[in-house]
């Protein structure tokens, strides 16, 4: 399997924690993963997945600075550090930009559009926890120190 869009869709917790092979080093894919050791809150996962993009919400600022906003589901999990708390696939990607408040974040906004795919490090917050509108999970700290984002393009960002 050498396209994403060709791996299979997840369905259940037990598919998220399948290992994989590397395949499109470089660009977002399938790759085997040692997550680093953060604190991870109880109830929530550290993530590796490639996530395609639904719905693309722009930036939104608020009281942890500025975060680009965008809806779309988990298409491959590369690693998590506790699949048994992934209740959904459907997430929204909080992904920090960096600003006076919050310089750690992503060094400009990228915009996305329907059907893109980003790899994303970060912790998974599951949607029956989530403060997300639709109920979804959401996928934040997808910055230094803890976790990257790698755009479409291949273009990476931590």
């Amino acid at each position: 399997m050498n396209s994403i869009s060709s791996q299979k869709v997840l369905t259940s917790p037990s598919q998220f924690a399948t290992p994989t092979t590397p395949v499109n080093v470089g660009k977002p894919g399938p790759r085997n993963v040692t997550l680093p050791k953060v604190n991870v809150p109880r109830g929530e996962t550290e993530l590796e997945a490639v996530v395609t993009i639904d719905t693309y919400r722009g930036l939104k600022k608020g009281r942890n600075g500025t975060h680009e906003i965008a809806d779309g589901h988990i298409s491959l999990v590369n690693a998590s550090s506790n699949a048994s708390v992934m209740d959904t696939q459907n997430v929204q990607l909080a992904m920090n930009v960096s600003s006076k408040k919050d310089p750690r974040g992503l060094p400009v906004e990228f915009p996305l559009t329907k059907g893109q795919q980003v790899e994303v490090e970060g912790l998974y917050i599951p949607g029956a926890k989530s403060n997300a509108p639709n109920h979804e999970a959401v996928i934040h700290f997808t910055h230094n120190p803890d976790g990257y984002v790698i755009a479409p393009d291949g273009s990476q960002f931590s």
